[in-house]
């Protein structure tokens, strides 16, 4: 007997696949077919859970974040991989394109709904408590990308996570193009179109 890789199974089709795996195996017992549905149907309910949609609240700064989520909860969201520049409290750079950077994901995030969206090597809060979280924009793009192509943030080089290759390739580029915080003057323009109009700056 022969199976599938069922990564991208739905739930229906997992439970007739399942169904076909009893007939043709009527050993295999009632608890080896719990068994076997509990393994394979973990995966099905944790992607479901790997993305949430979310509207942006307010934006801390380049790398952080408030949003609201479906259900009315208002949550800090720090993005996974982006080590934007401080505005305030003890790790404040001033000078160093803080406020440009916070500018720019303001235009971003404010483009309409977002994805946030888990890594699945990664931790789900950091020690403040806050969402670790991909953010994925209303034209697929994502933010940690641009923020980071467009030369307004570094990639975060403490911590693994899945994009962090990507993420330095970006910030390697930036770099000699001298964009953003790598430029001569101060960070004030994007380095590409943000494609959607935002109210705010």
């Amino acid at each position: 007997m022969t199976t599938r890789c069922l990564g991208s199974t739905t739930p229906n089709a997992f439970a007739t696949w399942l169904t076909r795996l009893l007939r043709s195996a009527p050993g295999i017992g009632v608890l080896s077919a719990a068994l076997v549905a509990l393994t394979l149907a973990l995966p099905l309910a944790a992607a479901s859970a790997e993305a949430v949609q979310a509207v942006a609240v307010e934006v801390h700064d380049g790398d952080t974040i408030r949003a609201t989520l479906p259900d009315g909860q208002k949550v800090v969201v720090r993005l996974i991989g982006v080590d934007a520049p401080e505005i305030d409290g003890p790790y404040r750079q001033a000078g160093f394109g803080g406020a440009a950077a916070t500018a720019f994901a303001r235009r971003l995030s404010g483009s309409g709904p977002l994805t946030l969206e888990r890594d699945p090597a990664g931790d789900d809060k950091d020690k403040y408590d806050r969402l670790l979280r991909y953010l994925r924009l209303p034209d697929g793009r994502d933010a940690g990308s641009e923020i980071i192509a467009a030369g307004y943030a570094r990639a975060y080089r403490k911590f693994s996570y899945t994009r962090k290759e990507s993420y330095q390739e970006l910030e390697k580029q930036a770099k000699r193009a001298e964009r953003g915080l790598w430029g001569a003057g101060p960070a004030t323009q994007p380095a590409t179109p943000l494609g959607a109009d935002s109210a705010r700056p």
